[in-house]
């Protein structure tokens, strides 16, 4: 790009429309910090936009991402002058928003609440959804993953999203959500998946211990070993979600979906034993609200048992989820249910989260899948030649 004076704007080599100029007193790294600009045709005349400083993670292709959304919207006939930033929602105003909706739908808010406050609204909270540039996420990414789990950072950006989303759904938004894949945001990717499943005898002597410490505790982890339910499906089960006469639970899975789950015998009796009014919950906290985790008495249950001891691989860890894993691994291992079978009872969406469990099949199973390569090497005699 050819030099020119501070005052004047520079025309971008690789975008159209786009333009930068630098500050008179602002540096970054090192150089004067560049103040990027857009400009368009609207009713006749030539509209300017200023984006913002690269300092704060602007790029000339995300000022370009951002003019081809403004004529996009044009092209559809919206008003110009609705193009404005100032009406644009900050991220303060779109999770509040979500928040509230939450609230309304009788969800749980408050580890919600705590993950914005505290790691995202001192980033985020007041730049509008158009000034979340891929570079500022990719750099909030970096420094909460040098201080929090993967899991723990993948909610983050999640919450995120969703409100996001919902303020799209609301027509309170037009325009490509940042934490997308199309706002080129890629998701943290988690590789803590567990992997430890308990053996009978450890079962038997979790389950013990618990019942000694709680007896709610106990119950709820008797449940989710039978039933392979996740302990936010047990926090928000009622008296009335139990139907004894076909043997089912009611419940509410991720996202709000209600669905059915089918009740073994001793399942059903324990929650017959427990059973409250249609309307209260089936495991209350002390203050009769739902619970938002699970006891640390589980933990201290876990230690007790020295079922985590030398283990530093979290993989290989035993915690409330490791119920839920079982229940399917002994399922996969008793050669009585197959993938498919498992996949429903599991409640998986998709095919690809069942067959984690795939190499616990029997080794009967196994060798069925190798009749075809048999089949495939079995020699047939050679034809005889006419004479």
């Amino acid at each position: 790009m050819a030099k020119s004076a501070r005052s004047e704007r520079v025309a971008s080599k690789k975008y159209q429309g786009v333009y930068w100029r630098e500050s008179s007193g602002r540096r970054h790294h090192g150089k004067p910090d560049r103040i990027y600009w857009i400009a368009f045709q609207a009713e006749g005349k030539l509209k300017w936009e200023k984006i913002g400083p690269a300092s704060r993670g602007v790029t000339e292709g995300y000022c370009n991402r951002r003019r081809i959304e403004i004529l996009n919207r044009m092209n559809l006939g919206e008003d110009p002058s609705s193009l404005s930033k100032r009406n644009i929602p900050t991220m303060d105003a779109v999770m509040s928003a979500y928040i509230d909706a939450l609230k309304a739908d009788g969800k749980t808010t408050r580890p919600l609440v705590s993950r914005y406050d505290v790691r995202a609204k001192p980033v985020l909270g007041g730049k509008s959804v158009t000034a979340v540039t891929p570079e500022t996420l990719d750099a909030m990414k970096a420094d909460l993953a040098g201080k929090l789990s993967a899991e723990s950072v993948k909610k983050i950006f999640s919450d995120l999203r969703a409100a996001v989303n919902l303020a799209i759904r609301r027509k309170k938004f037009r325009g490509t959500n940042p934490f997308s894949t199309q706002g080129n945001f890629v998701m943290p990717r988690v590789q803590n998946r567990a992997e430890r499943f308990l053996t009978p005898k450890e079962a038997r002597g979790l389950l013990n211990e618990l019942g000694r410490r709680s007896g709610q505790l106990h119950d709820m982890a008797f449940l989710s070993l039978h039933t392979g339910l996740r302990a936010t499906e047990i926090f928000g089960l009622r008296g009335g979600d139990i139907n004894a006469q076909n043997k089912s639970l009611t419940i509410r899975a991720k996202g709000g979906e209600r669905q059915t789950v089918h009740l073994p015998p001793d399942a059903l009796k324990m929650l017959l034993r427990r059973k409250t009014a249609p309307a209260a919950l089936i495991f209350g906290g002390r203050n009769g609200k739902r619970p938002t985790a699970v006891s640390k008495t589980f933990a201290e249950a876990v230690n007790a048992l020295g079922l985590n001891d030398g283990i530093e691989d979290a993989r290989q860890k035993v915690w409330f989820h490791t119920l839920r894993h079982t229940f399917a691994s002994w399922l996969a291992q008793s050669g009585e249910v197959g993938i498919q079978e498992l996949m429903q009872l599991m409640r998986h969406k998709q095919i690809a989260m069942t067959l984690r469990y795939a190499h616990l099949l029997p080794d009967a199973g196994k060798e069925k899948m190798a009749i075809i390569g048999r089949t495939l090497a079995v020699r047939r005699p050679a034809r005889r030649r006419a004479p």
